[in-house]
C-alpha cells in the first residue's frame, strides 16, 4: 500500500523547517540557560518589574480604557490572559512570554526575506538575527518585551504586506497591513511611531523615483490612498492610546529645546560610529553594510524596485535617527537596524550561493556560511551575556532573597515600608504593602535595609540604583527602631516605634 505523498513535505521544505527550527531552539535554549541551571527566579533587567506591575494592575480588575495607562496595554493584557488560561502567576507568565519575544524577530525576518527575495536569503537572514545579532539579546536583558513584539514582529509583518500590496492584491494585502499596524499601536508606542516615519519617507521616495524613471507600480495610487487614510487613522489611534500622556508632552519639550520626557540618560546620546558593531553584532553590521552597498548598486531583476527601495529606506531612516539626539532615544533606535541589516546580509549570502553553479558547490558555500554565522552566536561564542555567566549580572533578585520576600509579606497589609533601592522586584513580589524608595522615613511603619546588589548596576544606565549609598546611610540613622529580621547578606527589616 502506497503512503499518500504530500507535496509540501519536499526535501527543500523539510530542510528549511529544520534549519529555522534549529535556529529558534538554539536561541531559546541559550535564553533559558540561566533559568534551567542557575535557578533564576526573575527575568534580567528592571523593565520586567514595571511590566509585571502593569499586568497585575490589569489583572486586579482595572480597565485599561479607564485607567489612563501611559503605556500601550497589548503585551500586558496578553500576560494576564496567559496567566488566567494556564493558572500561573503574573511573574511566571511574564518570564515565559518574555523569552518567547526574543524568538519573534527570527520568524518575522524569515517571513519577509522569503516573501521578498528567496529561501537562501530568508535562512541566512534568520540565522543572522537569531544567532549573530546582539540587538534582541540586549533588548531582552533590558526587558523591552513590547518592543520585541512590536518592531521585532508586527512592524516587520506589516512592512511585508504593505510593499506586496504595491504590485499585487492591493486590498487583501492592505487589510493584512492594517491588522499588523493596529496591533502594533496596542503593543509598543515607539515602534508605532518608527513605523509611521519609515512608511511616510518610503512613500515620498518611491513617488519621486516613479516620476523620475517613468516606471509606475500598478497599485501605487490605490495603496497610496489606503496608506494616507491608514496614517490618519493610525495617528488618531496612537493619540487615543498614548498621545495625551506621552507624545504631546514630548513634542512640547522638543520644540522648547529639551529632551523628550521619555528620554533616557544612557540612551539619549547619538551612537558613536564605533559602537554599532557592539549594538548590532559585528557580523550583522559588516554583512549588512556590504549587503546594503550591493543592493544599492545591483540591477538584478530579482530585486524588485519597491522591495529594494524599501530596504534601503528602512536602513537609512534608522541610521539617521540613531544620530539625532532630538528623537530622545537615538542609541535605543540604533538596535532597530539589526533586522534590515540581517536581511541585507542574507541577500549577500544568497548571491554568494548562487554564484556556485554546481549543486555540490552551492551546498559547500551554504555550509561555510552556516558555520561562519554559527561561530558568531551571541551568548555562546561572543557577548553580550556570554555564558556561563549569561544574564547573572542583570538578575536583581535571587533565591537568597526569597526569605526577605516572605518576611516582608508577613507584615500587616497596607503598611508603608521605606526601603533602599535594593531591587524593583520587591514592589512586584510584595503587592499588598506600600514600598517606597526614599531616605525620608517619616510616616513609614517599617524600614527595609536591602543589601546592595553585587555587581552594582551602572547608575547611569539604571538610575533606580543611583543613590543607594545616600539612602542607606540616612535610613540606618533612623531613631527609635526595633530590629525584626536580619539576613545573612546584611539586610534588615526594622519597625519604626
Amino acid at each position: 500500500m502506497k503512503l499518500p505523498r504530500f507535496s509540501f513535505l519536499s526535501t527543500r521544505t523539510l530542510f528549511t523547517c529544520g534549519a529555522l527550527l534549529g535556529i529558534i531552539l538554539l536561541r531559546w535554549y541559550l535564553i533559558r540557560f540561566g533559568f534551567i541551571y542557575d535557578g533564576f527566579v526573575v527575568p534580567p533587567g528592571g523593565d520586567p518589574a514595571v511590566h509585571i506591575q502593569l499586568a497585575q494592575y490589569l489583572a486586579s480588575g482595572h480597565s485599561w480604557l479607564a485607567s489612563g495607562l501611559q503605556y500601550p496595554p497589548g503585551f500586558h493584557l496578553l500576560v494576564v490572559y496567559v496567566s488566567n488560561i494556564f493558572h500561573i502567576s503574573i511573574l511566571q507568565s511574564t518570564i515565559i512570554l518574555g523569552q518567547l519575544t526574543v524568538l519573534l524577530p527570527i520568524i518575522a525576518t524569515f517571513i519577509i526575506a522569503d516573501k521578498w527575495f528567496n529561501r537562501h536569503t530568508a535562512i541566512a537572514a534568520a540565522a543572522l538575527i537569531g544567532l549573530a545579532s546582539a540587538s534582541p539579546i540586549v533588548a531582552y536583558m533590558d526587558g523591552n518585551y513590547p518592543n520585541l513584539v512590536g518592531s521585532g514582529f508586527l512592524m516587520i509583518i506589516g512592512f511585508t504586506y504593505f510593499v506586496e500590496s504595491l504590485r499585487e492584491k492591493p486590498l487583501l494585502n492592505s487589510i493584512y497591513t492594517s491588522i499588523a499596524f493596529i496591533l502594533l499601536a496596542f503593543v509598543h508606542h515607539l515602534s508605532f511611531i518608527l513605523m509611521l516615519v519609515i512608511i511616510i519617507v518610503y512613500l515620498v521616495v518611491i513617488f519621486i523615483i516613479q516620476h523620475g524613471t517613468g516606471n509606475h507600480l500598478p497599485h501605487f495610487k490605490r495603496v497610496g490612498v489606503f496608506a494616507f487614510i491608514g496614517i490618519i487613522a493610525s495617528g488618531w489611534l496612537g493619540y487615543f492610546l498614548f498621545g495625551k500622556t506621552l507624545f504631546l508632552p514630548a513634542l512640547t519639550r522638543i520644540f522648547n529645546g529639551s529632551a523628550p520626557s521619555f528620554s533616557d540618560a544612557y540612551l539619549s546620546r547619538p551612537l558613536g560610529l564605533g559602537e554599532y558593531g557592539a549594538t548590532l553584532g559585528p557580523l550583522v553590521l559588516v554583512l549588512g553594510l556590504i549587503g546594503f552597498l550591493f543592493v544599492l548598486n545591483s540591477r538584478s531583476p530579482l530585486l524588485k524596485v519597491e522591495r529594494k527601495v524599501f530596504l534601503l529606506t528602512w536602513i537609512t531612516v534608522i541610521a539617521v535617527l540613531s544620530q539625532l539626539s532630538v528623537v530622545g532615544l537615538p542609541s535605543r533606535l540604533a538596535r532597530e537596524l539589526a533586522v534590515p541589516c540581517a536581511i541585507a546580509g542574507g541577500i549577500l549570502a544568497s548571491v554568494l550561493i548562487s554564484q556556485a553553479h554546481e549543486r555540490w558547490r552551492q551546498w559547500l558555500t551554504f555550509g561555510i556560511i552556516a558555520i561562519f554565522i554559527t561561530s558568531q552566536t551571541v551568548m555562546l561564542m561572543t557577548g553580550p551575556a556570554h555564558l556561563p555567566g549569561g544574564f547573572s549580572s542583570m538578575i536583581w533578585l535571587g533565591k537568597k532573597d526569597l526569605s526577605k520576600i516572605v518576611a516582608l509579606n508577613s507584615l500587616p497589609d497596607g503598611v508603608s515600608i521605606v526601603m533602599t533601592p535594593a531591587s524593583p522586584y520587591y514592589n512586584v513580589l510584595v503587592p499588598n504593602k506600600k514600598l517606597v524608595v526614599s531616605q525620608t522615613f517619616d510616616g513609614s511603619s517599617y524600614i527595609f535595609l536591602g543589601a546592595r546588589l553585587n555587581p552594582i548596576p551602572d547608575p547611569v544606565a539604571y538610575p533606580y540604583f543611583a543613590h543607594f549609598d545616600t539612602i542607606e546611610k540616612a535610613l540606618k540613622k533612623a531613631p527609635n527602631t526595633k530590629l525584626l529580621y536580619s539576613f545573612p547578606d546584611g539586610s534588615e527589616i526594622r519597625e519604626v516605634l
